[in-house]
């Protein structure tokens, strides 16, 4: 099992499941396959349980109801950009994209990786029916775009501000992940328990899961036997959900650090 990835709406986090980041889009420019690396951040609000997951403002697939096949590897691209930062003695530092514009289909998976040393949260305008995603500090995030049309990804806070043009056109033909796990909190003799729902899962290799925090606390996840692609952090935060791509055939143990507990069975194509 490699390949995490985060996307909009349909988001996720956990850089771990032993994974390596991919995406879900054959995008113009900026292409990446098999990406090394991920990171979790924080989403505004959680999908709903089910596989077609939606999130805030209640994007599903897009025309996209039959959500991704685990053999589509055309699902397993991503589009790369960093956010940087520029010093300037005595004037406050200036934070950017690079590259400032890129251009991905309908359904595609954009990589963004934080190297610069503050938090970002995203925002599109207009609305793109992504969920609103925090970059933590050289953490790597996946984001879905459901919605064709022209679009400016920046962060929320003008201090810091980072901005993208994202052209999205044409059809990946690539959906919302089918299948999901739920990290949940139940209260056991005064002390909170976090849990996976569900408590295994088996999934094919290329297939897409999405992952979610329903949970209080921010989860960091750790899997075992790791892949060696954990180079970036791996925080679940509140309510956020990204898409973790799973294209390692094994068994894995996947925990969080509140001992929240799943075991993944990745199948052959």
């Amino acid at each position: 099992m490699r390949r995490l990835r985060h996307a909009g709406r349909w988001g996720v986090a956990c850089a771990v499941l032993a994974v390596a980041l991919a995406g879900c889009g054959a995008p113009a420019t900026g292409t990446g396959q098999r990406n090394a690396g991920a990171g979790g951040g924080a989403g505004a609000a959680a999908p709903q349980s089910g596989g077609a997951q939606s999130g805030a403002g209640g994007q599903s697939g897009a025309g996209q109801p039959g959500g991704q096949s685990g053999a589509n590897m055309a699902c397993q691209s991503a589009a790369k950009v960093t956010i940087t930062e520029k010093a300037a003695p005595g004037r406050p530092d200036r934070y950017a994209f690079s590259p400032a514009s890129i251009t991905m289909q309908r359904g595609g998976l954009l990589s963004i990786q934080n190297r610069s040393d503050e938090m970002h949260a995203l925002e599109s305008v207009p609305d793109a029916g992504i969920v609103t995603t925090v970059l933590m500090k050289k953490e790597r995030q996946f984001v879905q775009f459901p919605q064709a049309g022209t679009f400016t990804l920046h962060s929320a806070d003008a201090a810091h501000r980072a901005t993208l043009k994202v052209v999205v056109s044409g059809d990946t033909g690539c959906g919302p992940p089918r299948q999901s796990l739920a990290v949940t909190e139940t209260k056991a003799g005064g002390a909170d328990v976090y849990a996976f729902s569900p408590k295994t899962l088996r999934v094919a290799a290329g297939e897409n899961v999405l992952v979610v925090n329903r949970s209080d606390e921010t989860q960091t996840l750790r899997c075992t036997p790791d892949a060696g692609d954990n180079a970036f952090n791996t925080a679940l935060a509140r309510a956020e959900s990204q898409i973790v791509a799973l294209d390692q055939p094994g068994t894995y143990t996947c925990v969080t650090g509140k001992k929240a507990r799943v075991t993944v069975t990745v199948t052959g194509m």
